[in-house]
Parts: structure tokens; sequence; C-alpha cells
């Protein structure tokens, strides 16, 4: 038995005592996080069987399997991390980091194909920062510290990531895909994420092309784009739109229709390193 230790940016939940093969394990979230000592907040499981409940401080239990609570305390975890950003616009995407260092912001809602493209680069070496979430504040650009999250039918359809999850804890909620939770340490990479600016940003379009193609935006057509897949605690405010704007300007910014995926991340590094040359 083990603890299971799910971060944040400002919080450290603990898990006490779970058996090997908890579907809880999929939470499990472990980066360096640059300069911040989050609080440590315990989570209370118990029962047997199928009848679990899960306590966190006052708040009143959830009831059910040991899947569904993994689901619960997830979203829950997540809300919680948006809810503690107050003034940074949360915003759906995935940061990794260039083996030169340059980081890179994928922005894209469901489907968009910012998944296969994270575990793409992943898979070609780049540093993982976060996934799902990337908070755009006035210091800069810094991710939610969740695992890449990586369903079957992607590894389907991409089968050369399958690698990437051998052994990785996985859920499955409703029975219609299977979803795995990458932590970069698991495959001996370094896992940290800071804030700071992005060299590029990449809005992923899944139009299933053979072959990619690169459109260059304007900062207010990113903008709008971004704002889109964003939220804030009280709803996207002036405040909220200015981070968005202060974090994409003068970063190049790219509308980018995924086509085969070696293709496409050909594409990505290109972008990147004349990005790099260009800086």
């Amino acid at each position: 038995m083990r603890d299971i230790v799910v971060r944040t940016l400002r919080r450290e939940y603990v898990i006490a005592g779970q058996d090997a093969g908890s579907p809880l394990f999929f939470l499990d979230a472990r980066p360096s996080l640059a300069g911040t000592t989050p609080m440590t907040i315990p989570i209370c499981v118990q029962g047997r069987d199928h009848a679990f409940t899960a306590s966190i401080g006052a708040d009143m239990p959830f009831e059910g399997s040991l899947r569904y609570l993994a689901a619960w305390l997830d979203r829950h975890i997540l809300s919680c991390a948006v809810a503690d950003e107050i003034g940074a616009a949360a915003v759906q995407s995935a940061l990794l980091r260039a083996p030169d260092g340059r980081r890179v912001l994928l922005v894209g809602g469901r489907r968009s194909g910012k998944t296969m493209l994270a575990a793409g680069l992943v898979s070609a070496g780049w540093m993982f920062e976060g996934d799902e979430r990337a908070f755009l504040g006035p210091q800069g650009v810094v991710a939610h510290p969740r695992p890449l999250r990586i369903p079957g039918s992607l590894l389907r359809r991409a089968p050369a990531l399958a690698p990437l999850v051998e052994g990785a804890p996985s859920l499955d909620i409703d029975g219609k895909d299977r979803i795995f939770s990458l932590d970069p340490t698991r495959i001996g990479r370094e896992w940290r994420t800071a804030v700071g600016p992005v060299a590029v940003v990449f809005f992923p379009d899944n139009a299933e092309r053979r072959h990619a193609t690169v459109r260059r935006l304007t900062l207010d057509e990113a903008s709008a784009r971004t704002i889109e897949v964003s939220s804030m605690v009280h709803g996207i405010t002036a405040r909220g739109i200015a981070a968005i704007r202060s974090a994409l300007r003068e970063r190049p910014c790219f509308h980018l229709e995924l086509g085969e995926l070696d293709g496409t991340l050909d594409c990505i590094r290109e972008i990147v390193e004349g990005a790099r040359v260009a800086h």
C-alpha cells in the first residue's frame, strides 16, 4: 500500500494507504512546482467492495465505487485549481517544452487533436508541463499540473504512441473508452512546471487531412479563439481578456490543421525552430 499525492499549483491532496492497482492511482500527480509550497489537504477514503466514500474536510462525502470516486475527485480537484487562480484565464490547453527550452502552448477544446500532438511531442523527447488547463495571468503562463490523459481510442489511431502508457494507471468510467494517465516520470522524464512566457501558440484543428496545413493568426484572431475555450471563477472579465492578450502579444500564433501525425509533428518542430532563429 502507498499514498496517492495530487498536486495543483496551490494545493497538495493526499489519499493515504491505497492498495496497488486502485483506480485512485489514476489521479496521482507529483510534479516539481517552482517557487510554490502547496497547502496539504487530506482526502479520507473509506469502504470496501463497491461501496466507498471520499471526504475532503467538512464537505459532504461523495459515495460510489472507486472508479466513480476517482472521476469525481478528478473533476473536484480541477474545479478547485481553477478557483484558486483568481484573475487568470483558465484555458483548455496542453503546455510543453521543446528540447531547446522553448515553451509551446496547444490551445483547443475536445477532439481538437491537442492530446494526440502532446503525446507525439512527449514521445519525441519534449518535456511535458501539464494537461487540461493552462492559466494565463499577469506573470505569464503556467500549466495545471495534471498528467497527460491519453484515451485508448487515440492509441488505436496512433499505435506508435502505445509504449508511452505501458503500465500507466487507467480509468474506464462508462465502458466506452479507457483513459490512461501518463506521468512523465514514469518514462524517465523530468516533470516540472513554472510560470513564464510561451514561445509559440498552436490552435490545432483535427481536420483529418493527409498533410498538415498552417495559417498565421493575428492577435485578435488568436485572442478570440482562446476566449472560446477559456473560463474564470466569475466568468470572462476585462481583466481576463487583458491577461490573454498579454500572453499572446508578440508570440507567433498558428491555426494548425492536423495531417498524419509524423508530418504534423515535423511541422510544429519547424515552426518552433523558426521562431527560435527569428528571436
